[in-house]
């Protein structure tokens, strides 16, 4: 997992409130990294064929 990243909010957008940031993280729910960061690693598992 990488470190917490603050970056600038979107306008407009409402930021969780810093006690939930911190239950998400503690439970393992938010990883900390970006939708394409989760997309590149998805993108390396080997491919499975679906029964």
């Amino acid at each position: 997992m990488s470190g917490y990243r603050r970056t600038m909010p979107l306008a407009g957008v409402v930021p969780f409130p810093e006690e939930f940031a911190r239950r998400y993280r503690a439970a393992g729910y938010w990883q900390d990294r970006t939708l394409g960061e989760a997309l590149d690693e998805a993108c390396t598992w080997p491919c499975r064929r679906s029964r």
